[in-house]
């Protein structure tokens, strides 16, 4: 350029390019224009670019002559693989002045899934578990919260707190799982992401915790497991496929309807932890004052703990040591005189 002819004009271009928010991982691609308001030539000899620059790419290539009052048209691609709100700047220059800047931003979230599984119980009183599993795009997706309502008819099923097996590659392994009841029926889980450098790719094949329940009806029954208020953190977005708790064709003992019957003066209504390896919390219904015994056996029909319990009539609770037992399926009896009330699993693990 003439060192004599006027100081350079800045170019004009479009200053931002947005992308908005998209599902990730995306490809996309905007066009963008630069403007030389300049009534002479101008060369660019230099494109720097800062920020997230392997997610923003332009095809403005070096040098690029632009002719008096020239426009432009160049392309900018965005494709990012995980979530975020990325930013990248190109900062335009001849040899001597800078001459503009090219802005890009784009957010992208991520798409969760959470799914439960469809139980058959055959008895009543037994404990049983579901499967919640979670799946997410893209992988790894590194979600730092997600929390959801389970729905349930709560005489129909009693829910204990969650269990992850982390012998396996399992991702939750990497969350704390927090129980709270809502209300009667309605449990609500946190998920919160404890080690934020580890990346976590969730998937149904992996990324699952139980929920250990006991039944609590006659035959035929079932109840639906519903989710509401699913929050996913990184604004992505979530569905959910519903599970059910059947009921099979046989009643167990029956201990249950005895019970609210009037026909039986006490039952074990649940035991919390389960499986368990220390104490454990035995809650018992009574109706009216009752002195009973409670034993635990092994499979071999040995009596390995016994103990006395004086109820009041409602709800009891009782703890029980069993961290001197090995581990295996032991029953629970509750027993008054010589007849047995009430028979649960306690599953005991080392």
């Amino acid at each position: 350029i003439d060192p004599l002819s006027k100081p350079l004009i800045p170019f004009t271009t479009s200053n931002l390019i947005d992308f908005g928010t998209q599902q990730a991982p995306v490809n996309m691609v905007k066009a963008f224009q630069v403007r030389n308001p300049n009534e002479s030539p101008v060369v660019v000899t230099k494109i720097k670019q800062t920020g997230d620059v392997s997610i923003f790419n332009s095809d403005m290539t070096m040098p690029i002559v632009f002719q008096p009052f020239e426009t432009k048209s160049f392309n900018m691609t965005f494709s990012p693989s995980l979530l975020g709100a990325w930013q990248s700047d190109f900062a335009l220059a001849n040899d001597t002045m800078s001459l503009t800047s090219v802005k890009a931003i784009g957010r992208t979230i991520g798409n969760v899934q959470v799914t439960l599984d469809t139980v058959n119980v055959p008895y009543t009183q037994v404990l049983s578990k579901f499967h919640v599993s979670i799946s997410a795009t893209p992988a790894p997706i590194n979600l730092d919260t997600i929390s959801f309502v389970l729905s349930y008819d709560a005489d129909l099923a009693l829910l204990q707190n969650p269990t992850i097996d982390c012998s396996k590659a399992n991702p939750l392994c990497n969350y704390l799982i927090t129980p709270t009841n809502i209300s009667y029926g309605k449990i609500r889980y946190d998920l919160f992401r404890k080690d934020r450098s580890v990346d976590n790719t969730l998937s149904f094949a992996t990324a699952a915790f139980d929920v250990p329940f006991t039944c609590y009806v006659s035959k035929k029954d079932t109840t639906q497991i519903l989710f509401e208020d699913i929050f996913v953190s990184q604004l992505s977005t979530s569905s959910s496929s519903q599970g059910m708790i059947t009921v099979g064709s046989q009643c167990g003992d029956k201990s249950l309807r005895a019970y609210m019957n009037g026909n039986l003066p006490a039952i074990i209504k649940s035991i919390v932890p389960n499986p368990a390896n220390s104490i454990v919390t035995i809650s018992i219904l009574s109706k009216g004052k009752n002195d009973a015994q409670i034993s635990l056996v092994n499979l071999l029909g040995e009596v390995k703990l016994r103990k006395a319990v004086s109820l009041e009539n409602g709800s009891n609770a009782d703890a029980l040591d069993i961290s001197t037992l090995q581990s295996g399926s032991y029953q629970l009896m509750l027993a008054r005189g010589n007849g047995i009330l009430s028979v649960q699993t306690l599953t005991i693990v080392r």
